[in-house]
This record gives structure tokens, sequence and C-alpha cells, in this order.
């Protein structure tokens, strides 16, 4: 918690890790005897030194006043968020949409008034229903009562298996030692390697009972009730080798005949293995040679070299037959062929665009059928048309752009941009009726941007000038 609020200055984490230290103090209190009203006092003085180190750390810069100060203004789009994710768990409240499908779903149903297009719920809670359903969230929630509960079964006849601690603090060492050895130097981390080193030493004894482990568990929780991280596996192998260690009981009057399922774990542990070994050659291996052809259909792409960028994309897209991505790549190339098609020879020049339409089409076409829910494919494909139609203006390619543009609006109808592109298509297919209720919508969205501040997506005022008069003009 302590890395997380230097790095990232976070408000939820610096509210978990004050809820961790006043667990931590009430517990200690509590243990040597203390009286309610002489904890009180001594939580208030505790309280008035957390504030006094704030404002030392407001007034030295250490501390950013805008973490303070724009607040409300986090937890209001927060609302947003978890308002819009509600929306998807009422449609699919039993499966939920996915593992990895939560962003293109919510775009869909994300409010008008909301700005950010987020990859999770900021929402621990909201993040494993939306995604997994209610079977996940309900593990989420057994995992809670296993943490809070679990201390008391069997408490007469079993102990705390401290060996997980052990790992936990040679973990942290290591990490440490890591981030210093392989990023960049950064006095914070030394510093912080320092105090961590120096907390070991002093509380290991609390960091090797049950309240030591609960603590960073219930730290960590409290941060993922109003941040993302619950699809980062960094962050959920964290909290689940806390919950292990934190509910794990040994018993060493148990002897070896007296454990029946012993037999099993040389089993288990050969089938994670061999789980491990087809996960590795199966879903692991492919993504990183897409990702490695990808980086170099890249590198050739920025030296201007499309023919062979474009043998690398090819070469992702058919390397991991589930990954989009490459697609992004082979459209962008098709789409920058269609953009330098003036240069070349008239008879040159419509071959180019064919060619390159066709491909794009076929590209973006296998992106959809990999990824149905994202606006993104059809609205690049509806790019593509709309750029023959101004190389070529053919009025039938202007059309299939509104068609495709359309589509894309659909998946996600609060994008100002993209109801602006439908309105542009329209009109130029002669879709009069549909260009000025594209039109409207684009303004009306651009306007409620406007009156937000979301200055990044405010449309420029020649395209709102255009959809005015799209939107106002007769039809010719």
């Amino acid at each position: 918690m302590a890395v997380c609020l230097v790095f990232t200055k976070s408000r939820t984490a610096a509210v978990a890790t004050v809820c961790g230290l006043m667990l931590v103090g009430y517990r200690a209190l509590r243990a040597r005897g203390w009286s309610p009203g002489r904890m009180l006092v001594g939580g208030g003085i505790a309280a008035a030194g957390m504030v006094a180190v704030a404002a030392a750390a407001l007034a030295l810069g250490v501390w950013d006043r805008e973490v303070l100060a724009e607040a409300p203004k986090s937890l209001g789009f927060r609302w947003l968020y978890w308002q819009g994710t509600a929306r998807l768990i009422a449609e699919r409240p039993l499966l939920g949409v996915g593992l990895g499908q939560f962003r293109s779903e919510y775009l869909r149903v994300k409010l008008p008034e909301a700005s950010e297009e987020i990859a999770d719920p900021h929402n621990i809670v909201l993040d494993a229903w939306v995604n997994g359903g209610l079977l996940a969230v309900m593990g989420l929630v057994l995992c809670g009562f296993s943490l809070i509960f679990g201390a008391t079964m069997a408490k007469s006849t079993t102990e705390p298996n401290a060996s997980g601690s052990w790992g936990v603090v040679g973990g942290g060492a290591l990490a440490h030692a890591l981030i210093l050895t392989l990023e960049p130097w950064n006095d914070a981390v030394l510093v912080l390697g320092l105090a961590w080193a120096a907390a070991v030493a002093v509380w290991l004894p609390l960091a090797t009972t049950g309240l030591g482990r609960r603590t960073a568990l219930l730290t960590l929780g409290i941060h993922l009730l109003a941040a993302g991280g619950g699809g980062m596996p960094a962050v959920v192998l964290l909290g689940l080798v806390l919950l292990a260690i934190s509910v794990t009981k040994v018993d060493g009057d148990v002897s070896r005949e007296a454990r029946p399922i012993a037999w099993k774990r040389p089993l288990l542990s050969w089938g994670l293995a061999i789980l491990a070994v087809f996960v590795a050659a199966l879903i692991w291996r492919p993504d990183a040679q897409c990702r490695e052809l990808i980086a170099e259909g890249d590198r050739a792409a920025g030296g201007g070299n499309w023919e062979q960028a474009t043998t690398h994309y090819v070469g992702a897209l058919n390397r991991d037959r589930w990954n989009p991505t490459p697609a992004v790549h082979l459209g962008e190339s098709h789409q920058q062929r269609l953009r330098n098609a003036d240069s070349l020879s008239a008879v040159s020049r419509a071959l180019t665009l064919d060619h390159a339409l066709d491909e794009a089409d076929k590209i973006y076409q296998i992106a959809m059928q990999r990824d149905p829910a994202n606006g993104e494919w059809p609205y690049q494909l509806g790019r593509c048309w709309i750029l023959s139609y101004k190389k070529t203006n053919q009025v039938e390619h202007a059309g299939t752009a509104a068609e495709w543009l359309h589509r894309a609006w659909q998946k996600y109808p609060t994008n100002a941009e993209w109801a602006a592109d439908w309105a542009e298509a329209a009109q130029a297919a002669g879709q009069f009726d549909d260009a000025r209720r594209a039109a409207e919508i684009a303004l009306k969205q651009d306007d409620l941007n406007r009156q937000l501040g979301h200055v990044e997506r405010w449309l420029p005022e020649s395209r709102r000038n255009e959809l005015i008069n799209w939107k106002d003009s007769p039809e010719p």
C-alpha cells in the first residue's frame, strides 16, 4: 500500500491504509488492556498525527493538492461508472459479459455524462459480477466470509500457519530488489525498500499472525472497492496469496495416517503442471509471437515499408486466431494506402483503391468475428468506405460507409465523433433523414460534453457548423 500511495497518489489507497492502521492499532491497544475511553483518546491523537503528516506532505509538494480537491469529482465519475455497470449486470446477471469483454460492452450502455472509456468498473464486487456472473460474485463473498470467520473455526486445536508470512516477507524484499535492478533508478523505491526492511524487523511477530495477514488483505479489499485492479494478474494473485495464508491452519498433532487426502497431492501437482504446459503452448506462446510480429510490423511501417509491415501483420493475425489486435494495424496500413492513392497514375490508383478497400473489408470482418461487441471495427471499416468515396465520388460507397458507421454508433451511442461521421456519410449518400438524425445526436452529445468540461471530446467548431447545416437544412 505504501508503493501504491507513493506512485499513484491514490485516494482509495490512502483511505485503505488508514483503515488498516486503525485496525492494527485497535487490536494492539486492546491486547494491552486499554479501556474504550483511553483507546478513543489514543485514536484521536493518532488521527491528529496523520492529519499533520498529510498537511506536511501537501506543504512540501510530496502530495498533490488536486488529489484532495478533485476527490468529489472523482467519486462522481465512479458513480457514473457503477450505474453503467449495473445496466450490464441487469442484462446478464447469471453469467456476466465474459472475461475481457467489459470495455466493449460498457461503451454500449455508458451514460452520456460519463467521459472515460474505462476497462473495469472500479469496484471489485461489480467487477466480479459483471465479468463472471453470479457465481463469481458468490465466490468473492465466500472469500470474504472465510477471511472473517475462518480463524474462529477449530480455534482450540489449530494454530496459524506462519510459513506463508515468511513467503510474503521474502517476496516483498525480492520485489524491491527486482524493481531497483530492472527499472530505471528511483530513489522512492530505495526508501520504500529500507522502510519495508525496518517494518519487517520491528513487526515480524505481527506479520506472522492472522491479524497481520488479514489486515493486509482487508486493506487491499478496501482499496479495490473504488479502484480498478480486479483484472490485473498481480493484484488478483496478491489477494489470493493473502487469503490463503490468512485462513490456512496447521495442526501438529495430526499424524500422517490421519491425512485422508495426502495421496491426492502428487496427482494434483502433476495435473497443474500439465495444465500449465497447455496454457503456455496454446495461449501464452501464440500471444507472445503475435506481439513480436506486431512490433516488427510497426518498425517496418515506421520506416515506410508498408509491404513488409503488412506481411508481419498478416503473420500475427494468423498466429493468434483469437486476438483482434493485428487487424487494427492491418486496417491502418490499408487506410494509409487509400490516403496515398492520389500520387499514383489513374490505372494504378483505381487498382490500389479497389485492392485496399477489399482487403480492409476482409480484415475488419475477421476482427468483428473475433470481437463482436467492439464498435471500433465497423467504425474503421466505415472510415475506409468514406475514404474511398472521397477518392472516387461513388455514391454507393458513401451509402456503405453510412451503414457501417451507423452500426458502430449503435455499439457506442454516446460518441459524438462517431455520430458526426455517420451524419457525414449519410449526407453524402443522400440519406438526408438519417443525416439530420445523426447530426442532432452528435450536437446533443457535444453540447453535453462542453457543459461538463470534457475538453478531449469536443468536436471542432468547423465540424459543429457542418452538423448544424445538415440538421437544419431542408431536403434538396
